[in-house]
Formats: structure tokens, C-alpha cells, sequence
């Protein structure tokens, strides 16, 4: 279409204070067919943000066409995507929202119009503009059973996430750091966007690269680096992203299949950064008191603060340290290792359980072993009992002195 006959319209909506959203719309469709993208795109900045998201939303059938049997994003969605992201993403999460749209479905459109394999810088930044939207999409609903309980809307988008997460373990978009200064604060306001991160996660490399039992630390020092190592402030691009990663594996979205792919993916990629922590996460809950054991065992009692809800909870652990430290010849350094473990989980359990689940959490087997322990408890509860007496007598005694 002629310059001059866009510039006209152009004059023609500038002098009308309030141009009708339907008549815009309706014109950026001509243009459309006739003219370009930006020429399209210059006739919806007519109108304001959100008016433009009203209109859009009463006439969602534009959005999308179907060819084939396969559903794409139309030529008006994509000029939305390349020239109003705001405007293409709040409008797209609506229409997910409120189930008019899957998210399965929005990823198998978009990825019919821009492709995100691995073939360039293009393909990146489409990889990061579906990135983007899905995690935009997740900051509102992640939380919402509606959204949340329906796997088969979902699933395929959060398999694309996992793959562009790993991705951008290995450097694949390169750090944006450079290019927005705000960047890193945006990644890091994301650490838990789909689950809170467990605490013991910070005990794991590359946050504190000293919790093997093959080398000798302070356990003070291991202590203070799990109260938020992942806020250092100059955490690279790469760390960032693996926040987000571990945020996401922390929940309950991704299925068996993303957990084996990430998996395979530490497997292949073992000196990746956040390795160990991406296997843990991935593992079973015995096969994962299993990892730490053999590899990281000053994580285990972070581990069982985070995962347990109740005291008889510990009981796996508390046997797996046992039978642990039995099979290690006791000149060995890393039997001192597992004992003062275990004693800093039979003191967190002390200091925490009724004796009668105290005494069976430890094997009876055992009980002799740790009578120290068991002492402790039997005096902690016997503590308590007597606090509470004195406070139940001294309630009692002010109560009648008040009559």
C-alpha cells in the first residue's frame, strides 16, 4: 500500500480523539493484506495497550488459523509478536487462562511460525521469546490448581522449557547482562518462580564447592554458605539460569520423562554447571538419600529440615546413617565424617521429638549405641514437661489470686 495513502489514514486517526478499537482493528487487517508488518504495526499503536488487548480478546479467532490440521499463529498474532510482545503475551496468557486456549497448543502454534531448534541466532531469539512468554505465563498461574492439575495442557510447554534451561546451561543465548542492566535482577526476582528452592541446595556446587566428605571443612562454614548463597551479587548469567532450572524441578510440572531427560542430560554434560544439584533434584526420594550419602552427606541434615514435615519422617535417614557408618572401618576419615552427621541429626531430632517417636526412629538395634542420645531426648521431654507444669501452675495461682 502507497506511503500516502497510510500517512492519510494515519492524519485521519490522530484527529479523532478517540479512535473506535474496532474500526483500528479493522484497518490493521486491511493493511494486513495489502501493506506490511510495520505498516500494520503502525496503525494498532492508534490505540492504547490495553484497549488493543480488549479488542483482541473479543476477536480471539484472528489469532490463530488452522491449515492442514495444524494450528499456527496468524499474520496479525505475529505482527503482535515482533512489534507489541506486552500486548501478544498478556493477551495469550488470557485466552490460557481461562481455558479457551491450552498451553500445549500455544507452544505447537508458535513453534509452527518461529522454529526454536538450535539453528542460529534467529532461532535463539525465538527461543527466548517463547521462554519469555511461558515464564510470564507460569509468574500467573504456576500456583493455580485449575491450571496446575491438568498435565495434559501443559506438559509439552514444560518440556520446552527444561530444554532451553539445559541449554542455556551450556551458553547457548550467551549472557544478556551485557546488553540490559537490569537483566540479572529480572533472572534473579525468578529463583523460585515455580517452587521455593530447598535450602540444601545451596550446599551443593557450584553455591559451596567443599561439601564432599572426601575433603575436610568446617561445618560452621558449610552452615552459613545455606543461608543464601545463590544471592551473591555477582552471580554470572549462567548461575542465574540455573536458579530458575532448580526452581522448576523443586515442583511438581515436570514429568517423569523431562526428570529422565534432565538425567541424561548430567550424564553427558557431567562438569555442567549445577550438575550435581539437577541429578539430585531428578532422583526418587530414597535414590536421593542415596546420592547424598555416597557424595555429599554434610547436606543431610539441611535436607531432612527441608523434606520432613514431622519427626518420624527421619526414621529412612537416620538408618541409612547407621548402616552407613557400620560399613566403614572406623580408622577411615570419612567415619568421623558420617558419625558427626549422625549426631547432628539425632540432636536436630532431640531437640524436636517426643521420646517415644525418638525411640523409634533409632532401630532398636541401635539403642544401646546411642543411649547418650536417647538420654538427652529423655531429659529434653522431661524438660518440657516440667516448663509446662510450672506455667499451667503459676496460670492456675494468678487465676485465683485475680478473684
Amino acid at each position: 500500500m502507497p506511503a500516502a495513502v497510510l500517512a492519510i489514514i494515519k492524519q485521519e486517526l490522530s484527529t479523532t480523539s478517540e479512535p473506535r478499537p474496532a474500526d483500528v482493528l479493522a484497518l490493521a487487517l486491511v493493511f494486513l493484506d495489502r501493506g506490511s508488518p510495520e505498516q500494520v504495526a503502525t496503525v494498532l499503536a492508534s490505540l492504547r495497550a490495553y484497549q488493543l488487548v480488549v479488542v483482541l480478546l473479543k476477536h480471539s479467532n484472528l489469532l490463530l488459523v488452522t491449515e492442514d490440521g495444524a494450528t499456527r499463529l496468524s499474520p496479525l498474532a505475529q505482527v503482535l509478536a515482533e512489534h507489541k510482545k506486552e500486548v501478544f503475551t498478556e493477551v495469550f496468557v488470557s485466552l490460557i487462562g481461562d481455558g479457551t486456549l491450552s498451553l500445549n497448543a500455544f507452544v505447537d502454534a508458535f513453534v509452527a511460525v518461529y522454529p526454536i531448534v538450535s539453528c542460529g541466532p534467529e532461532c535463539n531469539m525465538h527461543s527466548l521469546w517463547l521462554r519469555d512468554f511461558l515464564e510470564k505465563f507460569f509468574l500467573e498461574y504456576a500456583h493455580n490448581p485449575e491450571i496446575t492439575d491438568h498435565r495434559e495442557r501443559y506438559d509439552r510447554a514444560v518440556t520446552v522449557l527444561v530444554s532451553l534451561y539445559l541449554a542455556s546451561l551450556m551458553g547457548a543465548f550467551g549472557d544478556k547482562s551485557k546488553e540490559d542492566p537490569n537483566w540479572s535482577d529480572q533472572r534473579a526476582a525468578l529463583k523460585e518462580l515455580y517452587a521455593p528452592r530447598p535450602t540444601f541446595l545451596n550446599l551443593l556446587p557450584p553455591f559451596n564447592m567443599e561439601t564432599s566428605h572426601e575433603k575436610g571443612i568446617d561445618k560452621a562454614e558449610v552452615e552459613d554458605k545455606g543461608q543464601g548463597a545463590e544471592s551473591k551479587e555477582d552471580l554470572s548469567s549462567t548461575l542465574l539460569h540455573l536458579l530458575v532450572l532448580q526452581s522448576l524441578l523443586s515442583s511438581e510440572l515436570p514429568s517423569s520423562e523431562d526428570r529422565a531427560n534432565v538425567l541424561k542430560f548430567v550424564k553427558t554434560n557431567p562438569t555442567a554447571v549445577g550438575a550435581q544439584s539437577l541429578h539430585l533434584l531428578c532422583l526418587e526420594p530414597l535414590q536421593q538419600m542415596e546420592y547424598m550419602l555416597d557424595h555429599f552427606p554434610l547436606i543431610l541434615l539441611q535436607y531432612g529440615k527441608d523434606v520432613y514435615d514431622t519427626p518420624i519422617e527421619w526414621v529412612d535417614l537416620v538408618s541409612a546413617l547407621i548402616n552407613h557408618k557400620a560399613g566403614l572401618p572406623s580408622s577411615d576419615p570419612p567415619h568421623q565424617v558420617y558419625s558427626d552427621v549422625l549426631n547432628d541429626v539425632l540432636s536436630e531430632l532431640v531437640a524436636t521429638s517426643p521420646l517415644d517417636v525418638f525411640l523409634r526412629i533409632i532401630p532398636s538395634t541401635h539403642h544401646e549405641e546411642l543411649r547418650n542420645s536417647i538420654r538427652q531426648c529423655h531429659s529434653a521431654a522431661l524438660a518440657t514437661y516440667l516448663r509446662s507444669s510450672l506455667i499451667t501452675y503459676a496460670n492456675n495461682l494468678l487465676a485465683q489470686m485475680a478473684k
